[in-house]
């Protein structure tokens, strides 16, 4: 599972770069909203989700993949949903629009399935803890 590990330093360094973004909104303008910080905390679990897959890894335990997995889901759904969110997209042209949709499934599909990955022990983490 070599991918996991490129995969891994890859959402990680995203991670980073959107955290400093954020931090940058915050200290410029005093623009923040807490479902940020909820989707970055998600976000740094699901990587460490990851990460064990990655380094085969057991952190924490199955159980808490799980509700992981469907923390990412139900957040997605949340998301996608928001009337803020449709708002904004609202405002958007088609390409734009399609530009925006890639960049969520290409961060959100990679924290899903090595997730999925962790919680279902399909690379046999579980098996040796």
């Amino acid at each position: 599972m070599e991918i996991f590990k490129y995969l891994f330093w890859i959402l990680v360094s995203y991670l980073f770069i959107t955290l400093c973004f954020r931090g940058y909104w915050l200290v410029r303008d005093r623009y923040f909203q807490l479902s940020w910080f909820g989707e970055w905390l998600i976000a740094l679990l699901s990587c460490m989700g990851v990460f064990g897959v990655a380094y085969h890894t057991p952190i924490l335990n199955q159980g808490v993949w799980w509700f992981v997995l469907a923390l990412i889901f139900i957040t997605s759904f949340l998301r996608l949903r928001s009337s803020s969110l449709q708002t904004q997209l609202k405002r958007l042209t088609k390409k734009q629009l399609c530009f925006v949709y890639c960049l969520m499934v290409l961060f959100t599909a990679p924290l899903a399935t090595g997730v999925l990955f962790n919680a279902a022990n399909l690379t046999g983490i579980w098996s040796n803890s």
